[in-house]
């Protein structure tokens, strides 16, 4: 299996070096040898390394947008070189989509027009209720399937599937996800995107915001963000003051700087958040 989460790359020196510092401790004895990580966004040295541990990989676990990382979106070009480069070898492509399902009514993969072997999903689709779900190719959810086989050795269990208020929840939030509600919130993110950006020119100022659709991650840097590698080059304890600031006006978003817009927003709630950035940079006394 392959991963382009941030642990430990026992194949590629250039890889590890992206994420020197930034693997957590407590890792399970094993897990290192288990994981060949895949360095985001950087499709010829993903190509090279899946090449040469062909024999071993079963799988690609990728996000199309690294959620907690930083919301970095994925390129076209490097889930479409995962695709080929997964199907010649006869590996798994399976896309986390807890994060990046609400973008389109067929998710990041529709959108990016990616076929995955596997789609993993969670948060939205419970409509604020713990709920997950995977699905993928037939054959392969067969193999958990107890109706096809009751002897199946492959099955699956869970806590929290199948509970009737959360998945009336889930229902109701997929219906509410309607074509014009998507174009409502990828229209309101990419205003809200390049406010952020408006804001950075003004009072050159590094910066950053990464996000795609509905969900956005400022950054303080002048390094193009575009993987974990370029997210750790961003100054935390500016990021932490500026998401204080904004706290202190009323506006709550995660402290790691991350956020999304959701279907009740408007033009106006967005405009409030942009003067609000605008006033934290100012009175922080980080610009001139």
């Amino acid at each position: 299996m392959a991963t382009t989460a941030p642990t430990t790359c026992r194949s590629s020196p250039t890889a590890a070096s992206r994420i020197r510092g930034a693997v957590p401790p407590g890792l399970i004895p094993g897990v290192e040898d288990a994981v060949v990580l895949l360095p985001y966004n950087h499709s010829d040295e993903s190509e090279q390394i899946l090449d040469r541990h062909a024999d071993e990989i079963a799988a690609v676990i990728v996000e199309p947008i690294l959620g907690g990382t930083g919301m970095i979106p994925a390129t076209p070009e490097f889930l479409a070189r995962l695709r080929e480069v997964t199907r010649r070898h006869g590996m798994l492509l399976v896309l986390d989509e807890v994060v990046s399902f609400p973008m389109d009514v067929h998710g990041a993969q529709g959108h990016f027009g990616i076929e995955p072997d596997l789609t993993t999903l969670g948060k939205a689709i419970g409509g604020g209720l713990p709920l997950a779900a995977y699905g993928g190719r037939a054959d392969i959810m067969a193999l958990v399937d107890p109706v096809l086989d009751p002897m199946t050795q492959m099955r699956h269990a869970t806590t929290l599937g199948g509970i009737p208020a959360t998945l009336a929840a889930g229902l109701a939030q997929v219906r509410a996800l309607t074509p014009e509600v998507h174009d409502h919130l990828n229209r309101l993110g990419e205003r809200l995107r390049q406010g952020v950006r408006d804001i950075g020119r003004r009072h050159h100022a590094p910066l950053q915001v990464t996000g795609f659709a509905h969900v956005f991650g400022i950054h303080w840097t002048p390094t193009p963000v575009v993987d974990l590698e370029t997210v750790l080059t961003s100054d935390k304890a500016v990021t932490n003051l500026l998401t204080t600031s904004l706290y202190n006006q009323g506006i709550l978003m995660f402290k790691s700087a991350l956020g999304t817009v959701t279907s009740p927003m408007t033009d106006d709630d967005v405009a409030m958040f942009l003067d609000a950035l605008e006033r934290s940079v100012v009175d922080s006394g980080l610009v001139g």
